[in-house]
């Protein structure tokens, strides 16, 4: 165009407009076998020539930027579960196995279907777009998915209404997960039957042994959304949906691993490539997580060299874990079709435990962050609060920090401390000779503000629940003559030598918090470990090349898995965990493992590259003796080519 300036006139190349046009411009229906094989069979793998290579790529598969946009978009309904359910306990990495299970593999169903049959027409868009509201919809329901829910005996005396909302909320979720992957299971059936309509002369039993098991499937996740809904309290129906659950998806798996895909297909698509992609999310999604918890570690009034060391130590082995996941697995496909299933079976452990690993982290983050922070109140801001009246700059500063104003806090416990009956306190005078009223409203008066910054401190690391929190307020704001802050204060003055640090009742309520916060402690160190076995298990179905350089690569990766789980068990004393955790050394000790393993692998990787290359020069520059009547002639021989060496060490 004339009229156009030339900085904005690009160069047009038929070729390339001619793709941008077709992904643009797309049928609505087409079929997804080439129509130049006929008459073929089923096989486990479509293999094809370079030259068929070539033909694929002017087919219109998937762009890629719709299956990262399909990856990202699977995430939503694994995330809400991660940022709002902490893991506390056991039952908490029970649920997140079974959610995740459920999750993992509606995504490796569909893609599964899209690597081999996926067509760039409308009706494969509508399908896509179908199955993005099924994502969204099941993210409505990850908040604190709890498989107890319903099959625990719950205690009336220690439920209350939140507790009740959250039970109600779960029991739905529940329901929305079988219906989300009851029309799962019917849309995928729908697009295998299309599949077959395709397919013409082809051998179908496969296809539809797919179809059948996917109707089963769906049925299997209708009947336990029927019984569920019919019996919501019944703890035999709720339990027996989760059996339903896991048997759907088991049949599932059961057809995967017998049945394969036909020929004459016009792309065959790349597993490998999906499974690193959405390792790659997954190791991404973590981090996105982890950014929280970092920027509360950095805010913390508690923030020195060792949380500083802490979030280095985070980020370490989050690359670290990036890294050693791709040397350790390579997008390619196996050398069997038994082997390339067994991969993607492999890869569901190795994404799980990479996720359990980052959770227990950010935990571990936050727990030593509060740690810190308690620390620098029990040691610089508890001797100081005393002198409530006149109180220090720094100690003013300390309780900005954590989003409390001290003044407003004097004031409003000035009309509930020090309500003490004279029968008590002469009692007391009795035991305490120095006792005197004003002293006894002192301490009632640190027992409480100590409990506000407790309670602000435990906020701000979201470590409390309702109940704790509620807790806590009774604690400070109670004004009866039997509350708790009157009960500490009595007890440390018949007590002044104790060495205890928080008064009892004080103590059973930051002691519940501290318990629940220390539990990822006891299973993270196992979860690294198990992660690099993973690792291992990748690399041999993989296949390994018979060089010895990758075998100890192998080894590496066991001995070091290996190592880091045996950490687990210094976790069975709970005292030796507390004093690991507290001393900063517990995250940065599993940096070290899973560096020193790094370091291994690499120097590995450099004495393989040198020998390598001296092979190469051996091969290259042999020489010959070869006879004749003037004597021997040197003669150099290139008989081995430098790409032919490459094969033994790729």
């Amino acid at each position: 165009m004339r009229w156009v300036p030339a900085y904005f006139n690009a160069p047009i190349y038929p070729a390339e407009f001619e793709t941008q046009l077709r992904q643009k411009v797309i049928p609505l229906s087409h079929s997804p076998f080439d129509p130049s094989q006929e008459n073929v069979d089923f096989d486990e793998v479509t293999v094809t020539s370079p030259e068929e290579e070539e033909e694929e790529t002017r087919v219109e598969a998937v762009p890629e930027w719709l299956e990262l946009f399909f990856d990202l978009a699977w995430t939503i309904t694994f995330s809400g579960l991660s940022a709002n359910t902490p893991i506390k306990g056991p039952m908490t990495v029970v649920s997140y196995l079974l959610f995740f299970a459920l999750t993992w593999w509606l995504w490796i169903a569909q893609v599964l279907y899209d690597t081999k049959f996926y067509v760039n027409d409308w009706w494969h868009r509508i399908f896509l777009l179908l199955q993005f509201i099924l994502f969204g919809t099941l993210s409505a329901f990850t908040d604190g998915f709890d498989v107890t829910i319903g099959i625990k005996a719950d205690d009336p005396s220690d439920s209350d209404a939140g507790d009740a909302a959250e039970e109600t909320y779960v029991k739905r979720a529940f329901l929305a997960i079988s219906m989300v992957f009851f029309v799962s299971r019917l849309l995928l059936a729908i697009e295998y039957f299309r599949v077959t309509r395709y397919a013409k002369q082809r051998r179908l039993a496969h296809l539809y042994i797919l179809i059948g098991t996917l109707c089963a499937s769906a049925t299997l996740f209708l009947i336990s959304f029927l019984v569920t809904r019919a019996h919501p309290d019944s703890k035999g129906a709720n339990a027996l949906k989760f059996v339903l659950w896991i048997l759907a998806i088991g049949i599932e798996v059961v057809a995967y691993f017998y049945t394969s895909m036909p020929r004459g297909l016009l792309r065959t698509g790349s597993m490998p490539e999906r499974l690193s992609t959405l390792t790659t999310v997954v190791i991404g999604e973590g981090l996105n997580g982890l950014i929280d918890p970092i920027v509360s570690a950095a805010k913390s009034v508690g923030f020195n060299a060792s949380v500083a060391a802490q979030v280095f130590a985070v980020g370490l082995l989050v690359f670290l874990i990036f890294i050693l996941y791709f040397q350790s697995f390579r997008a390619r496909l196996a050398p069997t079709p038994l082997r390339q299933k067994m991969i993607i079976m492999v890869h569901f452990a190795t994404q799980l435990f990479i996720i359990l690993l980052l959770e227990g982290m950010k935990s571990l983050l936050n727990i030593t962050t509060l740690l810190n922070s308690l620390n620098f109140f029990i040691n610089t801001v508890f001797p100081s609060l005393a002198s409530f009246d006149h109180p220090p700059e720094d100690l003013l500063s300390a309780y900005q920090q954590i989003g409390l104003s001290l003044p407003e806090l004097s004031q409003k416990l000035s009309n509930k401390t020090g309500h003490l009956p004279p029968e008590l306190l002469s009692s007391l005078i009795a035991e305490v000779p120095d006792l005197t009223e004003e002293r006894f409203k002192r301490i009632e008066f640190t027992f409480r503000a100590f409990a506000a910054a407790l309670q602000a401190l435990g906020n701000t690391f979201k470590v409390l629940d309702d109940k704790q929190n509620s807790k806590f307020s009774s604690y400070i704001s109670d004004d009866n003559l039997n509350g708790f802050a009157v009960n500490d204060t009595v007890w440390a003055m018949q007590h002044l030598n104790t060495t205890a640090i928080f008064p009892p009742f004080l103590e059973d309520i930051a002691g519940a918090t501290a318990a629940e916060k220390f539990a990822p402690a006891t299973w993270v160190s196992a979860v690294a470990g198990f992660f690099l076995l993973s690792l291992a298990l990748l690399m041999t179905f993989n296949g390994l090349h018979k060089n010895c350089f990758e075998w100890y690569s192998l080894l590496s990766r066991i001995i070091g898995g290996v190592a880091v789980a045996l950490l687990a068990f210094v976790d069975f004393n709970p005292t030796d965990l507390i004093i690991w955790v507290g001393t900063g050394w517990f995250l940065p000790t599993i940096v070290i493992c899973y560096f020193i393993l790094y370091v291994v692998d690499y120097v590995i990787a450099v004495v393989a590259a040198r020998v390598l290359h001296r092979e190469e020069q051996q091969a290259l520059y042999k020489p010959t003796l070869n006879t004749s009547e003037t004597g021997y002639v040197m003669e150099i021989s290139a008989r081995t080519p430098a790409g032919r060496a490459h094969d033994k060490y790729e």
